[in-house]
């Protein structure tokens, strides 16, 4: 979005940081609740309290509009797990951008949205993504946790996609934890239905599948078949369930082949999403014996989601419509 920040370095921990202004309070009122029935809050709580909070909407209530201390733990330092969605703004919540707003520190990934990044004016970002030089290891972003929250600041710990789905934020938790680091998780949209999603492919349908399966590129090559029931995922995906692969477009062959090895057949609609809802998003279809090829000849790039299944063949059931904005494909 063009405002200027402070960007470094995770070796740079220079620069204060002064807060940004919580945002105006929602001003739309939930409406009133039934006699003799408490109103429910957004995180699944009970509040009786109607008559003290009428003035207030149940979003309000759920996301902290207006005490920092209803969306930070501590406020004399703490963390937030922060799944930052698939790249558009507008697919953050509103609990992470309201913690991104009163951040002291944000520590970013290398696929988090720049238009997020430059949103943040006033507020410390350091990329710690694993794609930048010098690589970020995983003990030094453990460290800067560490470090920023004992010095008293609210550190957002910022991951594409969902925080804990193949982001690391199940181990960032667990040391956090071990150190009596006070932190809380905020779910983000994950790619794993968002790019099939925006790209016109629903991971399930009543009448195609039930049910799907979601595994790393990295599978393919760096775990066992032990590891991996790849017997069961063919027949799966035989029998027409979805089977969806991030971060899987350097191992593309690999897992293509121990598929087609055990009996799925050539084919199976197959479908890679690009960077979704990236100004580059592209979205290849083809069939499994064909996606290989299909996209070199699109140049296909990381990250991109990969989706194997009978419900691929939903993009050209609605072949008119872009599902990300209603326009015309």
């Amino acid at each position: 979005m063009g405002h200027p920040r402070e960007s470094t370095r995770a070796d740079d921990r220079s620069g204060a940081e002064s807060r940004m202004q919580p945002i105006g309070r929602v001003r739309a009122t939930a409406p009133d609740p039934p006699p003799g029935r408490a109103m429910t809050r957004l995180n699944g709580e009970f509040d009786d309290r109607v008559s003290a909070e009428e003035s207030r909407s149940a979003v309000d209530l759920a996301c902290g509009v207006d005490s920092l201390s209803e969306l930070w733990v501590d406020d004399g330092g703490s963390i937030a797990l922060v799944g930052a969605g698939p790249g558009d703004p507008g697919l953050l919540t509103v609990r992470a951008w309201r913690l991104l707003q009163t951040s002291d520190v944000v520590l970013y990934d290398s696929l988090t949205s720049a238009a997020i990044v430059d949103s943040l004016e006033g507020t410390e970002c350091i990329d710690v993504g694993k794609r930048t030089q010098p690589r970020t290891t995983q003990d030094q972003i453990h460290e800067l946790m560490l470090d920023r929250a004992q010095a008293g600041e609210s550190v957002v710990r910022l991951k594409g996609g969902d925080p804990v789905v193949f982001g690391r934020g199940g181990e960032e938790a667990e040391f956090l934890a071990a150190h009596d680091l006070p932190f809380r998780v905020v779910p983000g949209v994950t790619s794993v239905v968002a790019a099939p999603e925006l790209a016109g492919i629903p991971v399930t349908h009543r009448e195609i599948s039930s049910s799907f399966t979601v595994i790393t590129g990295h599978e393919a090559a760096e775990k066992s078949d032990d590891h991996v029931d790849w017997d069961a995922l063919a027949e799966r995906v035989a029998d027409g369930e979805t089977l969806i692969v991030l971060m899987g477009v350097k191992r593309l062959p690999d897992y293509v082949s121990r598929l087609r090895n055990r009996g799925v057949p050539d084919s199976v609609p197959t479908a890679m999403i690009e960077k979704v809802t990236w100004d580059q998003q592209q979205t290849v279809t083809a069939s499994l014996g064909t996606i290989e090829a299909r996209a070199a000849d699109a140049g296909i790039e990381p990250p991109a989601t990969t989706v194997i299944g009978e419900v691929v063949a939903m993009r050209e059931r609605v072949p008119d419509v872009d599902w990300a904005d209603g326009s015309e494909r």
